[in-house]
Formats: structure tokens, sequence, C-alpha cells
């Protein structure tokens, strides 16, 4: 983030203007759920099940990308297994952002200067046994890999 955001009354275009830089990323899961089995209060006690996440080696200004175009595939072991854009994102990352900052000041709070904020997933979650390689090509903002891990 480039610049404090701060609800109530937040739309994407505010939210998009106070955003420093964009960059492709992927989330690791590490959920306690033996096959993403859970209700929506176990993965809220569970952290979402998030341990981790990357993010590429290229950073743009929002302005110089269509983030609802931006799109992403993703390959296991070489073989492209999901695909999406932006647009999965509640229609534009820029939508999610805002409405984390509107939730955020129901309860006195606005994300800051300096904070690297996850909008959300385009695709689904791909499981990634150990030894597996796992790469997420953006149009725009290069390449992930990621190789599965122990469990």
């Amino acid at each position: 983030m480039g610049d404090r955001l701060e609800g109530p009354a937040v739309t994407a275009a505010t939210a998009m203007a106070a955003v420093e830089s964009v960059w492709g990323g992927a989330e690791v899961i590490d959920s306690r759920y033996r096959d993403f089995r859970f209700t929506a209060g176990d993965v809220a006690a569970d952290n979402a099940s998030s341990g981790a996440f990357v993010t590429g080696p290229v950073g743009l200004p929002p302005a110089e990308l269509d983030l609802a175009l931006e799109g992403v595939l993703v390959e296991v072991d070489g073989q492209v297994v999901d695909s999406a854009s932006g647009a999965a994102v509640q229609g534009h990352p820029g939508e999610a952002l805002a409405l984390a900052a509107n939730d955020l000041a129901r309860r006195g709070h606005a994300i800051e200067p300096g904070w690297i904020v996850l909008t959300g997933g385009m695709t689904d979650a791909v499981f990634a046994p150990p030894g597996v390689s796992v790469g997420l090509h953006f149009a725009n903002l290069g390449s992930v890999f990621l190789r599965g891990g122990d469990a």
C-alpha cells in the first residue's frame, strides 16, 4: 500500500488509488483439516488455513494494468491445471480491497501504508504433495514457482 486506506465508503477506484504496486503471488495453504473438509467456523479459527505467501518478481503501479483482465495459468509438474483472471476476485481485486477497508473501518481500523494486502485467490487451491513443482504464470506480473513440501 502506498497510502492509508480508511473507510467507510471506500470504492474500488479509491482503493486502487491508494495502492503503490501490484504483484502476482501465491498463498501457501497449511490447513490442519484433512482433505479440505471444514466448516466456515473451522477455517476462520484456523486463520483461513494461511501458511505463507510468496510474490513474483514484477510489481507494477495499478494504473499500468487492467486487473480484472490480468490472467494467470497454474501448472503442476508442467501441466496446466487451472487459469483465471482478476475478475474472479469479486469482479476486480479493488472490490475486495474496498470491502476490507470498509469492514476494518467498522472496527476503528484502516489499511496502512507499507502493508501487503492479499485480495484473494484468482484460482482454486491446488494440492502440491512433496516434490511437486507448481508454477503460476501471470500475464504482466511474471511467474512464481513453488515446490510441494513435506506434510
